[in-house]
């Protein structure tokens, strides 16, 4: 198969019928690279490099017509980022009456209309993904084209003003959340409730263990839903509710022990054995 982030493809020649699955992820709006129709464009200078390509949203359009992206609708997913997806999607093309399963697509937030200190126009989001060291970035800016310091830095925060690891990492977990059944199902790795199971299991973490006040628990493949944890009894001390693939538990209520954790998704449950001290 194939995974896409926001990318756009010269032209159609290498998809068919005979075609592989394809799972993309593209902004709505983004400026550079269209995800339907249109052309690439260089962000710093607005040079088109490549008049005609395809976007995303089209290229799923022919492979979800030609079935390349059945194995999706057939595995039965049916979790959160699913339904977000296709509830968005099965309004994309009201003639043929597909839902493009294979196709996340982010929604960003209206670009500010106030330039920077530079008299720059901010632009929408076309990669909220991405994360850089922005005081290196203006001192390598500056060195290279001669320019006055915080201009490189400024500018390149004008189509991410909440540029930072956290917020890259949420896209990133709905990427991972998004992607990595697929990848599972139509790479014959199984696709059942009993193999998103072993998934979920196989991309769950949780650190550090043992742990004092505080611990962190990680899906890679599945939102967790909630948190249920009993102790070496039985007995349930403690349940929360999450909507998120990376959650932050605080655990100073509990006394020193041994404790096992259910972390539960819409579909799947997997537990660890964790220790207090």
């Amino acid at each position: 198969m194939a995974f896409n982030l926001g990318g756009t493809l010269a032209d159609l020649s290498w998809l068919d019928y005979t075609g592989i699955p394809l799972v993309s992820f593209h902004c709505e709006n983004d400026p550079f690279a269209a995800i339907d129709s249109g052309v690439i464009i260089v962000p710093n200078t607005g040079d088109i490099v490549i008049p005609n390509v395809v976007g995303s949203r089209t290229a799923a359009h022919y492979n979800t017509l030609w079935g390349n992206n059945n194995g999706f609708n057939q595995a039965g997913l049916n979790d959160t980022l699913t339904q977000m997806a296709n509830n968005y999607n099965s309004a994309t093309d009201s003639v043929h009456g597909l839902v493009y399963d294979g196709l996340y697509v982010f929604q960003t937030p209206a670009p500010s209309t106030t330039p920077n200190a530079f008299g720059e126009m901010p632009y929408e989001e076309s990669s909220p993904w991405d994360w850089w060291d922005n005081a290196t970035y203006d001192a390598m800016f500056q060195a290279l084209n001669l320019a006055p310091p915080g201009y490189g830095a400024a500018n390149s925060l004008l189509g991410a003003p909440n540029m930072s690891d956290s917020t890259a990492n949420l896209y990133l977990d709905t990427v991972h959340g998004y992607l990595n059944p697929r990848m599972y199902t139509v790479l014959g790795l199984g696709g059942s409730t009993t193999g998103l199971t072993e998934l979920a299991d196989k991309t769950t973490q949780i650190y550090p263990n043992p742990a004092n006040d505080n611990i962190n628990i990680v899906s890679y493949s599945q939102i967790i839903k909630d948190v249920e944890i009993y102790n070496i009894s039985g007995q349930k001390v403690m349940s929360k509710s999450f909507n998120a693939n990376t959650i932050k538990l605080n655990t100073n209520s509990l006394s020193t022990g041994v404790y096992i954790f259910n972390i539960k998704s819409n579909e799947t449950s997997v537990k660890r054995k964790v220790i207090i001290e």
